[in-house]
Formats: structure tokens, sequence, C-alpha cells
């Protein structure tokens, strides 16, 4: 008897010790990535995963691991430790903006637009969200869907270029030169210095 109360006096003793050890590992982890120690950061965020594997705080810190082998060039590691954050919080917007942009850069163009299409389940208004799913629209052409999100984000953000370039292109596409036309003609007073709309505005006037 006296030797099983020993073991569990020992083991409620080592609770917080344990705590306090996936806290600190978490810690350094963060101090690395601060340090842009990158590899460093990767091992401990692994490490810290491995001790508490059914700590709430994993999820962020799957997260912030994706986030380190993003900047390591690990696309498809990236992408896999932003699933699994997303498999503890599926309603993290800013999990699924990350992911999303990830498959744009693995030309997974399909599994992109439902995260962008989740986010903006969530959040209706969110930009990026709407301005990347009608990048996809117009790549698909599907130039009607493409202008509800363009004219979301101008709702919220009259002067914001890209949509303004978007609606632009949707008009051309479209058959509506003038309109298209007296839109660039905006743009490029607003941008006067801009050489990439000049060129543009060049190309429609050729």
């Amino acid at each position: 008897m006296k030797y099983i109360v020993w073991i569990l006096c020992v083991w409620v003793l080592s609770l917080p010790l344990q705590a306090q050890s996936y806290n600190d590992v978490v810690e350094q982890a963060m101090d690395c990535v601060k340090k842009d120690s990158l590899v460093q950061a990767e091992r401990l965020f692994r490490q810290a995963l491995k001790m508490e594997p059914d700590n709430a705080r994993n999820a962020l810190l799957f997260s912030n691991l994706g986030t380190v082998q993003k900047r390591m060039g690990k696309t498809d590691e990236a992408i896999e430790s932003y699933t699994l954050a997303l498999n503890i919080i599926p309603y993290s917007t800013t999990m699924l903006l990350n992911r999303a942009a990830l498959y744009l850069e693995k030309d997974l163009i399909q599994k992109a637009y439902l995260d962008y299409c989740n986010v903006i389940d969530l959040l209706p208004k969110n930009l990026e969200a709407r301005l990347f799913r009608a990048y996809i629209y117009m790549q698909r052409r599907e130039y009607k869907e493409a202008r509800v999100d363009y004219n979301v984000v101008l709702e919220q953000d009259v002067k914001n270029k890209t949509a303004r370039i978007g609606i632009i292109m949707l008009d051309e596409k479209e058959g509506r030169h003038q309109s298209a036309m007296d839109a660039m003609n905006l743009l490029v007073s607003d941008y006067p210095r801009d050489v990439s709309i000049l060129r543009m505005r060049a190309n429609m006037e050729w």
C-alpha cells in the first residue's frame, strides 16, 4: 500500500513538470522563429507535439509548424501541418487562407477554391478570399461569378487596384470595350507611374 501511495505521489508531483516542459519547448521554438532559426524551430515544434499529442494548444503549434515549413520551402509538409491544425480547429479562417495559398502554389486549384469558399462562408467580406476566388473563376472562365466577387471587394474598398483591374478585364472579355477603357483611364489617373497599368492600357488601345 505504501508503495502504491508513493507511486501516486510521484505521478502527481510530476504533472506540473511535464506541463512546464511542454511550455518550455514551445517557448524555445517561438524564440527560434523570431531568430529565423527555422530548422531548429521545426524540430522543437515537432518535439512539443510528440510530448503532449492531446494538448489543446496543438492546433496553434501545427499552424506555426506549417508557417515555418512554408518559409523553408517545404510546401507539401506545410500543407500537411495546416491540415492537421484544421482537423482540430476546422473553422480557422487564417489556417484556411494559409493552406489555400499553398494549394495555389502547387496548382491544386480545386482544393484552393474549396478553402476560399469556406473562408467566405465564415467571413463573407474577406477581401483576400474574394480576390483569389475571383482569380480562380477567371481561370475557369466563370466570368459572372468572378464579377460578383470583385464587386464585393469594391463595395468595401472602392480603390482596390486588383479588383478594378479584374472588372476591366471582365468588361473586355464580355465586349464592353468603352466601359473597360473608361475604367482603365481612371486607373491610370490614380496610378500614373505604374508601368504595368500603362502597359495594360497600351495593349487595350492597340
